[in-house]
Order: structure tokens, then C-alpha cells, then sequence
């Protein structure tokens, strides 16, 4: 269901669902990160102090600085009737050493530095991945926004693997019960605890092991397993 438009800039209307006859694209629209306004942005940081316990908040300063530090990190959901942000994920390539350490269970994503630990999608290779965070509004909790996420999450995957860039696994540090729902639903296993009282996920990306089914995940799917048969033969 998504449209994947034009990279000029990964300005905010790299994603949308404003497809015709789509009563969900009518209501929301879908917009990357990189683009979003400071005022925006405060609204994802009030979006996590109604979802999270105080010890997982950011401060706007924060949550600006993740926004910037990979231009391709960020779904943003907005509602069209309000124009208030509803929903949004954040997905970050990180050092192979940050990654091992969330994986343990030792790193507190909130002391991540973004300068020294995320990495930009700048050349052709293999990444590991952070799933920083996904947050709906109770409001607007539907599986079809969960598909839109996941959706505009794996179509940047697609475009990201036509420049030779692909992900070989994802870790997530997870601290409420909605966070497990949807890691089991995406297919994450549970792989450890944290020493901050969460719960450690990771699922393969290479090949991925997603159990959501869409077109769009499907597609991923074959164009990863063409990877994995030439990287094979090669």
C-alpha cells in the first residue's frame, strides 16, 4: 500500500498512503523523519513521555539529534483530520559494537551518542540495525497502522538494497508489553534482559525472518534470498 516517490532530499513525502480509494490513506499520511520541524518532533518526544516509564524519555535535543543522524531512520505517522502525529518507528544502523551491547543487554538507548554510534547508509554493504522504538497512540491502534509502519519500514529496505545496502540482523530493546506484542508479531525472538529491566529481541534480516505477510515484505524477501543465491555462487 505504499508508494515509494521520488529521494530528492528524503524530503517527508518519500512515503505515502494517499492512494485512491484508501479510506486509511485518506485519514493518515506516512512521512519519513528527516524532514520534520523541530515542533514536530516535540511532538514524538510527548508521544513517548505518555507511552514510556521516565527512565526510557528523551529530551527534544535528543530526539532531534536521532532524526538527523540518519536521514533514512524515520516513519512518522500523521493524522490528515488533526494534523497531530499518531504513530511513528525509528530504525538506526549502528556500530558492530553498539549493537553487541544493546544485545547485552548493557546500553540504555537514551546514552546513545548519535555522532560516534549510528552510521550513515553511505556506501554498499552489510548493516546491523537497532529498532529504536515503535509507539502508536492508543487512539489509533488498528493492524492496519502496524502494516503501514512495517510497510514503509521494508519499502526503505527495498530502496536501500538497490544501492547494495542490506541489513543482516535487528536487536530491540524492549520495554512494554505493546513493544512484545509487536516483536512477536514481527517475528522477533527473545534473545536476553536487560540490566535495566527490559527485554532483549533480535530477529535474522538475512534472510529475513519476518512473519508479517504483506506484498511488500514479500517482495523484500525475494530480493534478499537473490542476495543470498549470488553472494552463494560468488
Amino acid at each position: 500500500p505504499v508508494r515509494h516517490l521520488p529521494a530528492s532530499g528524503f524530503n517527508r513525502n518519500i512515503f505515502t498512503l494517499a492512494l485512491p480509494g484508501d479510506s486509511f490513506g485518506r485519514r493518515y499520511e506516512v512521512l519519513r523523519g528527516y524532514d520534520l520541524s523541530p515542533d514536530e518532533i516535540k511532538e514524538i518526544v510527548d508521544l513517548e513521555d505518555r507511552s514510556f516509564d521516565a527512565r526510557y524519555h528523551t529530551t527534544l535535543e535528543q530526539e532531534c539529534a536521532l532524526f538527523k543522524s540518519n536521514r533514512e531512520g524515520g516513519v512518522v505517522v500523521r493524522d490528515r483530520e488533526t494534523g497531530a502525529i499518531v504513530a511513528y518507528m525509528m530504525i538506526l544502523p549502528v556500530t558492530d559494537e553498539t549493537y553487541d551491547l544493546i544485545r547485552q543487554g548493557v546500553l540504555l538507548d537514551t546514552a546513545l551518542d548519535p555522532e560516534k554510534v549510528i552510521l550513515k547508509y553511505d556506501s554498499p554493504g552489510i548493516y546491523h540495525i537497532f529498532f529504536a522504538s515503535v509507539i502508536v497512540a492508543p487512539a489509533h491502534r488498528s493492524a492496519r497502522m502496524v502494516t503501514a509502519l512495517v510497510d514503509a519500514m521494508v519499502e526503505d529496505f527495498i530502496a536501500l538494497a538497490g544501492r547494495g545496502i542490506f541489513a543482516d540482523r535487528m536487536v530491540a530493546d524492549v520495554v512494554s508489553g505493546d513493544g512484545r506484542k509487536f516483536c512477536r508479531l514481527f517475528g522477533f525472538e527473545k534473545v536476553g534482559e536487560s540490566d535495566h529491566d527490559s527485554l532483549i529481541y533480535e530477529i535474522s534480516t538475512m534472510p529475513p525472518r519476518i512473519r508479517m505477510d504483506t506484498a511488500t515484505i514479500r517482495r523484500l524477501k525475494a530480493i534478499y534470498a537473490e542476495r543470498l543465491d549470488a553472494r552463494s555462487k560468488g
